[in-house]
């Protein structure tokens, strides 16, 4: 593993070069890692380095329908907005690391305690950081990213009173915890069909207690919000009742000046199993769905509400038996990708988005551990 080099004055501005960087955890119980790969302006994938996080992953824990799921979070790898940093989710050491990413390598600057148990998603808004822990009562807290250090916000831990094992059972826990676009607000994603909305203060603390609101669908798993600040939600179970199969679902909201949410499409169905991830990019939005080694499409019209690109809900695969799970996008002055981590298969596919919303597979690399508890991807 690289370390110890110094920056020079072109690696404060990789981002903007036409090459670009995706960074996928192993999740490993022994010692979790980030693969670095260098990605070439047409999409294609190069491995570089692999970095060891200085926490530990946990254990593969087989979930519903057998899937190989053991953090179901969206969000436990990502990216600063400006690109020099990667935050990681450690969940069996309870950990959380930050890197500094450079053009041609990462360098660990800090892993800290989470501030609870089991961490699997965290965000980054500014200076602002927040990671959820899902193990024991459950809570989220707060962070400030500086110059390679995170500190942490005094009265920022906030309880989600899940009152459950340490080690959970992570088809019932919260699932992804994220900043709305303006930072003023903070998301929770709960599998107990609510999404609750936490008020930030201008200390960065949160509100006491969030505002919650229904799910539109059953099992709201993740989310990610469009450019007019309407937030889309992936639902594994939609209109059906629980366990009910190929009845994946997307639900969009309008986020009120209350903090509630209303709702705008309520759980436009496509017709898969275990759609869980979501992107939205400009007009369109992708879902993984896992158990179906496939990507649903969906478009989203000017008020924000949601139709199918295609009638049958496939719009591509990575292949079968590939149980693809987290998605990452990034774009370039003309063109974008979008990658997946295929967790039975132990790689990385990365498609083109065409500018009508199709897929187009570009290719897969190997390197992640085959059926074995990968999680977590992050792109630019």
């Amino acid at each position: 593993m690289m370390t110890g080099l110094v920056a020079n004055a072109s690696d404060d501005y990789h981002w903007l070069s036409k090459s670009g960087g995706v960074f996928a955890a192993t999740n490993s119980p022994e010692d979790n890692e980030i693969l670095f790969y260098r990605r070439a302006y047409d999409g294609s994938l190069t491995f570089v380095d692999r970095y060891s996080t200085g926490g530990l992953g946990t254990p593969i824990q087989t979930q519903f329908a057998g899937l190989p799921d053991p953090l179901a979070s969206q969000g436990s790898v990502i990216l600063s907005d400006d690109k020099r940093w990667l935050l990681v989710t450690n969940a069996g050491s309870s950990e959380l690391s930050l890197f500094r990413v450079y053009r041609d390598r990462l360098k660990l600057s800090a892993t800290v305690d989470s501030g609870g148990k089991f961490p699997v998603s965290v965000t980054v808004h500014d200076d602002l950081v927040y990671v959820m822990n899902v193990g024991g009562t459950g809570n989220i807290v707060g962070f400030e990213l500086d110059d390679g250090t995170l500190r942490k916000i005094p009265n920022s831990v906030r309880t989600l009173n899940l009152n459950g094992p340490d080690v959970p059972d992570t088809l019932t826990t919260p699932s992804q915890i994220g900043f709305t676009p303006e930072g003023d607000k903070i998301i929770v994603a709960a599998k107990s069909d609510e999404i609750h909305v936490f008020e930030l203060n201008e200390d960065g603390t949160p509100s006491d207690v969030p505002v919650t609101s229904p799910s539109g669908g059953v099992l709201p798993f993740s989310f990610d919000f469009d450019r007019e600040g309407r937030l889309f939600v992936g639902e594994v179970f939609g209109n059906a009742p629980f366990g009910v199969l190929n009845a994946g679902a997307v639900s969009s909201y309008n986020l009120l000046e209350d903090d509630s949410l209303q709702v705008i499409s309520k759980s436009v169905d496509n017709f898969q199993f275990a759609t869980c991830w979501v992107v939205v990019v400009g007009p369109y939005l992708y879902t993984t769905n896992t158990e179906n080694s496939n990507l649903s499409g969906y478009k989203i019209a000017k008020d924000g509400s949601l139709s199918l690109l295609t009638a049958d809900g496939i719009i591509a695969s990575p292949g079968p038996d590939t149980f693809p799970a987290d998605i990452a996008t990034a774009k370039t002055k003309s063109r974008r990708y979008l990658f997946t981590t295929n967790t039975l298969s132990g790689t990385i596919s990365t498609f083109l988005i065409n500018k009508d919303g199709s897929l187009t597979l570009l290719g897969s690399v190997p390197g992640l551990p085959v059926a074995d508890g990968a999680q977590g991807i992050a792109a630019y």
